[in-house]
């Protein structure tokens, strides 16, 4: 995304999650609230023809029950597939492959063929932010938006598993790209945070990012409630945090003071993760030692992260020892002055940083509007169905009695699916 200066006196960016394949309602929101730039997080539906045979059954479940591009019926259809079993439920796999089979889950493959393509003006081209991409926006003829970002769940368990990469990629690689080429971590249909990834994200961050500018990252998880996340957003020094997060029916807008009882209180997220990260580390340092002990590159991506996580001043250790993150051929000392300036770095992210929580793109979305050198907040949200209280029902009555899939108020009362997982879909 090339830099561009927004002639007209201000920049709106429109910020949307879980577009899920729905391509086609981007320019349709990009017009009715005359944005100038998207920013997305959360899926958005990267599935070709092939997909549906390689995508894990529990997730496609999931696809089935959120895709904005499949009708009810089908969905109906689906969901007689499985039945309970005393405590179990039973699926038919093969009889899910087959229904959706030849179905379209997602538009992606009729822009990739260009049959379809996004907005001229409001929306010249798609930027992928990964770990190794970055996107500078231009606000006015001083002022630049920096925004960056790295996706997938977070896990901790699979922060050193890169998980399976597909073969069919490779001919979509050059021998160039695959000397400094790593795979995104995941399976079909999943992806997820890895140190490697962390650590790119780290570089690629410093190296492309201005004091001057107003910095952004975008994450799938929230980190107001992944401290790693958290960590690394006040590590890289940044404004504000966008992220999403399932069942949500409003955008939400906050700082941590506004959240936290105290000071405190918001730094233990931060020393809890560091000890959760520290455990899986003991156990994983001599298998991951070996595999990167050929490879300069790898141990630089992960000493970075370590390193950056190392920084975590540890509340509470008297009586445990503190466990060093860092490579053994690599470790470093933690002295004071470190220590005071992450907590002098917290303190003021604490009062500062801004998060920016999304719902689903069918629910609501928000604009960051800039104009005169500030930035304004609004929000749009089709918001809470009550509906049934006109009857007298409660909540938990109304999940109950299977009341439609529009689960805690999501429904839109015209036969919508909403935001809920009724029937037989798992929750994420």
């Amino acid at each position: 995304m090339e830099p561009q200066l927004i002639s007209h006196g201000g920049t709106r960016i429109l910020c949307l999650a879980e577009i899920r394949g729905h391509l086609s309602l981007l320019n349709e929101l990009a017009v009715q609230y005359r944005a100038d730039v998207i920013v997305h997080t959360g899926s958005f539906g990267f599935f070709d023809e092939n997909s549906v045979d390689k995508i894990h059954e529990s997730y496609l479940r999931h696809i089935v029950a959120f895709s904005p591009l499949l009708d009810q019926e089908l969905v109906d259809k689906i969901s007689e597939l499985s039945r309970a079993n005393g405590e179990y439920v039973d699926h038919d796999v093969q009889a899910l492959r087959d229904l959706l089979r030849g179905r379209k889950v997602s538009e992606v493959m009729d822009y990739v063929r260009g049959e379809k393509r996004l907005g001229v003006y409001s929306i010249p081209n798609l930027t992928i932010l990964d770990e190794s991409t970055t996107a500078v926006i231009k606000l006015d003829s001083e002022l630049d938006l920096f925004l960056c970002g790295i996706g997938g769940s977070l896990s901790y368990q699979k922060l050193f598993h890169h998980g399976t990469f597909d073969n069919e990629l490779n001919k979509y690689i050059t021998a160039e790209q695959r000397h400094n080429f790593t795979p995104v971590a995941g399976d079909p249909g999943n992806v997820w945070i890895t140190m490697l990834q962390i650590g790119e994200f780290i570089k690629t961050v410093e190296n492309n990012s201005q004091k001057t500018q107003v910095k952004i990252m975008l994450s799938h998880p929230s980190p107001s409630r992944e401290g790693l996340l958290a960590h690394l957003s006040v590590f890289l020094k940044m404004d504000y945090t966008i992220s999403n997060g399932l069942h949500f029916l409003y955008p939400s807008s906050f700082n941590e003071l506004s959240i936290c009882p105290n000071f405190e209180f918001y730094k233990l997220k931060f020393s809890d993760a560091r000890s959760q990260l520290s455990s899986i580390w003991v156990q994983v340092q001599n298998t991951i030692e070996k595999v990167v002990e050929s490879e300069p590159r790898l141990q630089d991506l992960l000493s970075t992260a370590l390193t950056c996580f190392d920084r975590i001043p540890v509340i509470n250790s008297k009586d445990q020892d503190i466990i060093p993150l860092a490579l053994s051929f690599n470790k470093r000392d933690v002295n004071s002055n470190t220590i005071r300036l992450q907590s002098d770095m917290y303190y003021l992210a604490f009062q500062n940083q801004w998060h920016f929580n999304l719902c689903d793109v069918t629910i609501g979305s928000m604009v960051l509007a800039y104009q005169n050198g500030r930035m304004k907040f609004e929000a749009n949200a089709q918001g809470f169905d009550f509906t049934f209280k006109r009857s007298g029902q409660e909540v938990r009555e109304r999940i109950n009695s299977g009341f439609r899939r529009g689960g805690y108020g999501g429904s839109t009362g015209n036969g919508s699916r909403g935001r809920g997982t009724r029937g037989n879909y798992p929750k994420r």
